[in-house]
């Protein structure tokens, strides 16, 4: 493209691109890792409120409300040992379920500024029937 006086400007494209693309690609892969990060706590509190659940309406192991934690929070990570069940489990008590995990993230300036991983945590309380 020639401008009026004879200049050139195909060059302007490439630069003005190359000094917006990185930023972009931040934007979009920082809000990729965000919306990563509540889809993994929203799914750590939905399987700890199951395991909650399961421990209160059935008289069943602490091992098999584990086990109904993990797998309700199927892709997140958890291992059982990273579960845990508090109280007495018996009619009219309280009891808790909470289970942590580690959260990896993938884009690395963001992963620079707030570690490499976070950990999302979750706890749920209901009264044993």
């Amino acid at each position: 493209m020639r401008r009026s006086n004879g200049s050139t400007c195909n060059g302007q494209a490439i630069v003005e691109m190359a000094l917006v693309l990185p930023v972009l690609l931040l934007c979009l892969f920082g809000t990729l890792d965000l919306g990563r990060a509540v889809y993994a706590q929203f799914t750590l509190a939905n399987a700890v409120r199951e395991g909650a659940r399961r421990a209160i309406i059935e008289t069943v192991p602490n091992s098999e409300v584990i086990q109904a934690v993990v797998t309700q929070a199927m892709g997140v990570g958890l291992v059982g040992t990273d579960v845990a069940i508090a109280g007495s489990r018996t009619a009219g008590s309280p009891v808790t379920v909470s289970a942590s995990c580690s959260f990896e993230l993938v884009t690395p300036i963001i992963s620079d500024l707030v570690g490499s991983s976070l950990r999302l945590q979750a706890q749920t309380s209901m009264i044993v029937e």
